[in-house]
């Protein structure tokens, strides 16, 4: 049963959209509790831990979006998560011999050495971001974590 009383009582009458507004609401709460308690979601919670939606930022194409969403939730197209569930027979790492994992892909993997010169040349430039982290570039930088990041 979905909760009206998160409808604004100031009008006389209640209309389509006010429950529609209240179904959305109650929904999202009762799936928010059960992110918070599930063990099964655990490590998706530690990386987005709402389920609000999120703005799709300043992505120039849906593509671009997805990919950002992948590496934020570890479900991503590299070896290590493919392995994982089985989808190819494929070695788990990289060409480089290390664990294909988003960390390693976008910190450490030397065969992206000037991919990563370059991305954090623009990063520095664009946010002033000098010392990266899987969180700091999977993250939005809004005020809450850029001081702890700026060097």
């Amino acid at each position: 049963m979905y909760n009206l009383s998160a409808v604004s009582w100031q009008k006389d009458k209640v209309d389509y959209a006010d429950v529609k507004q209240a179904a959305y609401k109650s929904t999202r709460n009762k799936w928010q509790r059960r992110l918070e308690i599930s063990e099964r979601s655990r490590d998706h919670y530690e990386k987005i831990p709402t389920t609000k939606h999120s703005i799709m930022y300043d992505f120039p194409t849906k593509r671009h979006f997805s990919i950002f969403a992948q590496l934020r939730t570890g479900y991503t197209e590299l070896n290590y998560y493919k392995n994982r569930v089985g989808q190819t027979n494929a070695i788990e790492s990289c060409n480089c011999g290390a664990p294909e994992m988003p960390h390693h892909f976008l910190l450490e993997c030397p065969c992206y050495e000037n991919e990563r010169e370059d991305m954090l040349h623009q990063i520095s430039k664009e946010v002033g971001v000098r010392n990266l982290n899987l969180a700091t570039m999977l993250t939005r930088l809004d005020g809450e974590n850029t001081e702890e990041t700026k060097a």
